[in-house]
């Protein structure tokens, strides 16, 4: 983050590094927090570096990590300059107030032990000894220390091909995000890639509290089931999730037809947006197929009972069989007896 020294209040997310613009090159940057806390990492008397073609006040990411929740007055001391008689000479610049030892200690053998001492107290100190030696230059501005935010406020539909996501931040202006749908279902099938989409950035200026971001999702939504989905976005080691559901409804007659309908996610009267999909109906015939074969007249014995055909090995025959068979045979011995 890069913001302009001003009276204006400037803002800075816990680990993220920021820069504040200023004039002279050899001054020193003081940054003191406004609690009655002690520090975790005493911030005194920093160069100032050079940023982008100006020169800064500048924090690292771990410098505003280990800095606490809240408001810090940032003090930019700069020395006067000192004219050389001779023309063909450069400018000189004499630096009064420096800290050592735990001390602020002047060029002109002033010095104050801040051992023990809170911020707020050091600054007094800091003020007192550059007005009292009239040979640095104080500014003094305010910056605030929060948590770092990111999250997702609202998605909505475009149209059947594109999903926007909206969010909000207070990390750095520029800061890289990253969105990915349904995550873990197609890290899964492999297909992860078609379902991630970067180059998002947070938009934020060091003068504005909270600042924007957004990302178009480029996905058919017929393409997605029904149900819930997730939409992750990843920025600055912050993870942040939010959810939108994919309903359907189905039509009769006379063809089938799918509606799809997205509702928009962080609104009181949802977005819809109806995607149809016609379903191909597949027709059914019933033949019904006739044996155009002569029936066989059932085998009958003589006395008018059916007979299995055919035969089987291990049929018993029946009794009326036997006695008639019997009969014929004894018939038979009689003719030929009386021929005789």
């Amino acid at each position: 983050m890069i913001g302009q020294v001003s009276a204006s209040f400037m803002y800075v997310a816990q680990n993220d590094s920021a820069q504040f613009s200023v004039i002279n090159p050899e001054g020193t940057c003081w940054y003191f927090p406004d609690v009655e806390k002690m520090e975790l990492t005493k911030l005194y008397d920093l160069p100032v570096g050079y940023c982008d073609n100006h020169y800064c006040c500048s924090l690292t990411a771990r410098q505003t990590a280990n800095m606490h929740e809240g408001n810090y007055t940032l003090i930019y001391t700069y020395p006067s300059v000192i004219t050389n008689v001779n023309a063909n000479a450069s400018n000189n610049y004499l630096k009064d107030i420096s800290w050592k030892d735990d001390s602020l200690v002047s060029v002109f053998g002033n010095k104050e032990d801040e051992s023990g001492k809170q911020g707020y107290m050091v600054m007094a100190d800091l003020k007192l000894l550059t007005e009292s030696s009239k040979t640095d230059n104080l500014e003094e501005y305010q910056i605030g220390i929060q948590p770092p935010l990111f999250t997702i406020t609202r998605q909505e539909q475009v149209n059947d091909h594109v999903i926007d996501v909206y969010g909000t931040s207070n990390m750095a202006n520029g800061t890289q995000i990253v969105v990915k749908l349904d995550e873990s279902d197609h890290m899964a099938l492999k297909d992860s890639g078609k379902y991630t989409f970067g180059n998002a950035y947070v938009h934020r200026d060091s003068l504005s509290q909270l600042g924007y971001w957004e990302r178009q999702m480029n996905i058919s939504i017929a393409e997605l089931a029904p149900g819930w989905h997730t939409t992750t976005a990843y920025a600055g080691g912050l993870i942040t999730t939010a959810r939108f559901p994919i309903y359907q409804s189905w039509t009769s007659a006379p063809t089938p037809t799918q509606y799809i309908n997205y509702f928009g996610n962080g609104s009181l009267k949802p977005d819809i947006v109806t995607v149809t999909v016609t379903i191909v109906q597949i027709e059914t015939k019933m033949v019904d197929v006739w044996h155009t074969a002569t029936v066989t007249p059932p085998i009958t014995d003589a006395l008018g009972k059916n007979i299995e055909y055919p035969y089987k090995t291990g049929n018993q025959i029946p009794a009326s069989i036997g006695v008639v068979a019997l009969l014929c045979m004894g018939a038979i011995v009689l003719v030929r007896g009386g021929k005789k």
